[in-house]
């Protein structure tokens, strides 16, 4: 419950561009579908969780290409595991290793982006991952007017999606930068209460 709060008003304060979109996204399937109904009682923007639960979680180096890669996942360590002698995450992309305490939240586009985790090195330590994301398929299908977009030839998706190239800049549009994120986060404030977003916190 306090996870799927937490990552919901992170995602408002640091991507709300993000959010309002994947927000209005959500309520349009949900009017299509009002039998849907969200993992867990409250609001939360993420409409799918896994719980790795180890006991040693290690991730090989991976993309989630099936998640919506304009949408920030998220993944929160757990365990009582010792970060300085393990379970950093690591992106082979950047060169990056990060060291990722028990408690600690992490988003990034799984899909675009290569990500694992290392091992704990020490003997009796537990280490669990929660991950939230977003399928790309739920995004598609909503901007495809609720059909499948799996059978849709190249140039149908081509005619619904437009360019490519211009989809991207789209998404790219979406996150906020230093100037504009807090002029960002005062439009997301006017347009939706502060208790939908902060409801389950």
């Amino acid at each position: 419950e306090r996870l799927k709060g937490l990552s919901t008003a992170g995602m408002a304060s640091h991507y709300p561009l993000v959010w309002s979109s994947l927000r209005s996204t959500l309520m349009c399937l949900r009017s299509h579908m009002p039998d849907l109904r969200f993992n867990f009682p409250g609001y939360t923007i993420y409409p799918a969780f896994s719980v790795n639960v180890g006991p040693r979680t290690l991730c090989v180096d991976h993309l989630d290409s099936l998640n919506y890669p304009g949408i920030p996942w998220t993944v929160t360590a757990l365990g009582n595991f010792l970060p300085d002698f393990g379970g950093h995450m690591y992106l082979p992309q950047l060169s990056l290793y990060i060291r990722f305490p028990p408690g600690c939240t992490i988003y990034l586009s799984s899909a675009a982006l290569r990500h694992g985790n290392t091992q704990t090195l020490e003997d009796g330590r537990e280490r669990y991952s929660v991950t939230q994301y977003v399928s790309g398929g739920v995004v598609c299908y909503v901007q495809a007017n609720f059909q499948k977009v799996g059978p849709m030839s190249d140039k149908e998706r081509y005619f619904m999606d437009g360019n490519p190239a211009d989809r991207w800049l789209e998404q790219i549009g979406r996150f906020s930068t230093p100037e504009t994120l807090f002029a960002d986060r005062l439009k997301l404030l006017r347009k939706h209460p502060r208790s939908v977003i902060t409801q389950a916190v």
